[in-house]
C-alpha cells in the first residue's frame, strides 16, 4: 500500500504557524479586549488604555504559550490538510501533489473543502485550552477597574491551565469548545477553499500572490464567524467559579439582551484587519517551507 503521511506539510506547518502568530497576537489582544468589553469601546480607546496602564507588554499577554503551541498546531492543521488531500487524490486516481493547488480535477473544490474541515476539527481539541489560557491572560490587568474588573490573578500560561484544571478538571481547560467547533470546522474549509481557488487566479509563485491569495484566505473565512468568535471568547473569558453564562445559546440569548444584534459583531474590523497580514505571512511561510522541504 502506498504511504501517503507526507512530513514536510507538518515541518511548514509548524514554521508559518509561528510566523502568523508573532504578527497577529497584538491584533488579538485588542479583539479579545473589545470582545469581553460589557460596553462597546473602540479599538481606539482600547490601545490607548492598555498602553497606558500596561505599556507596550499589555498587547503580548498570553503570547508565551501560543507561542510555544502555535507550530504544532499550524503543524496539524497543514499537516492534517495536506495528507487528507493526498489520499482523496488516491482513491480519485489523482496523482498526489506536494501541495493543494495542483491542477483541478472532477470534485476538487469538494475535497479542498472537506479536507480543509478535517483539518480544522483536528485542531480543534489542541487549540480549545490553548485559546483559553489566552483569553483568560489577555484580560487580566495589573489593576482594578481597567476596563474590566478583572485584575492580576494567573502568574503565567502554566498556572491559568493548572488552575483550570484543578477546579473543573478537564471539563475546564475545554471551556469554549462547542463555539470553537461550529467556528473552525467550516471556517477552516472555507479557509483553504478560498486559498486554494486565489491560487488560481494567480498562478505565479511570486511572493506577493502567495500574500493576496492568503490575506483573502484569512479575511473570507474570518469575516463569516465573528459572531461565533465573540461567543466563544465571552465563554472563555468568563469567571470559572462564577460564570455569568452557563452555555452557548445561554451566552448568545445574555449577550443579545444586553447589547441588541450589534454586539456579535464586535472587533470585525480588528479581526479582518489582522488577518490580512496574519494569513499572508503564515503561507509565505508555509509555501517557503513546503518548497524547501520537498
Amino acid at each position: 500500500m502506498t504511504s501517503v503521511i507526507h512530513g514536510c506539510d507538518f515541518v511548514a506547518g509548524w514554521g508559518s504557524g509561528i510566523c502568523g502568530l508573532v504578527v497577529g497576537h497584538p491584533f488579538d489582544t485588542v479583539k479579545v479586549w473589545k470582545q469581553t468589553l460589557p460596553e462597546n469601546s473602540s479599538a481606539t480607546r482600547v490601545m490607548i488604555t492598555l498602553l497606558k496602564h500596561e505599556s507596550v507588554r499589555g498587547f503580548y499577554k498570553g503570547m508565551m504559550f501560543p507561542l510555544l503551541t502555535a507550530g504544532a498546531l499550524n503543524a496539524l492543521y497543514f499537516g492534517v490538510y495536506g495528507n487528507m488531500m493526498r489520499e482523496l487524490h488516491l482513491l480519485r486516481g489523482v496523482s498526489p501533489t506536494t501541495g493543494w493547488d495542483g491542477a483541478p480535477y472532477h470534485n476538487w473544490h469538494w475535497d479542498v473543502f472537506f479536507s480543509g474541515c478535517t483539518g480544522g476539527l483536528a485542531s480543534v481539541f489542541v487549540s480549545c485550552p490553548v485559546e483559553l489560557v489566552k483569553t483568560q491572560l489577555q484580560t487580566q490587568t495589573r489593576e482594578p477597574n481597567i476596563l474590566t474588573k478583572r485584575v492580576h490573578q494567573y502568574h503565567g500560561p502554566w498556572d491559568c491551565l493548572m488552575d483550570q484544571y484543578r477546579y473543573m478538571g478537564i471539563r475546564g481547560c475545554y471551556r469554549g469548545i462547542v463555539p470553537m467547533l461550529w467556528r473552525d470546522v467550516g471556517a477552516s474549509g472555507l479557509y483553504m477553499s478560498v486559498y486554494a481557488h486565489a491560487s488560481q487566479l494567480l498562478p505565479d509563485k511570486q511572493v506577493w500572490c502567495i500574500m493576496i491569495a492568503g490575506a483573502a484566505a484569512g479575511v473570507v473565512s474570518w469575516s463569516v464567524v465573528v459572531p461565533l468568535d465573540v461567543v466563544k471568547t465571552r465563554i472563555q473569558a468568563d469567571s470559572k467559579s462564577n460564570p455569568k453564562y452557563k452555555s452557548m445559546l445561554d451566552c448568545i440569548i445574555k449577550s443579545y439582551k444586553h447589547d441588541g444584534i450589534k454586539v456579535f459583531f464586535r472587533g470585525f474590523g480588528v479581526v479582518t484587519l489582522r488577518a490580512l497580514p496574519v494569513n499572508a505571512v503564515t503561507f509565505v511561510g508555509y509555501e517557503f517551507l513546503i518548497s524547501f522541504c520537498s
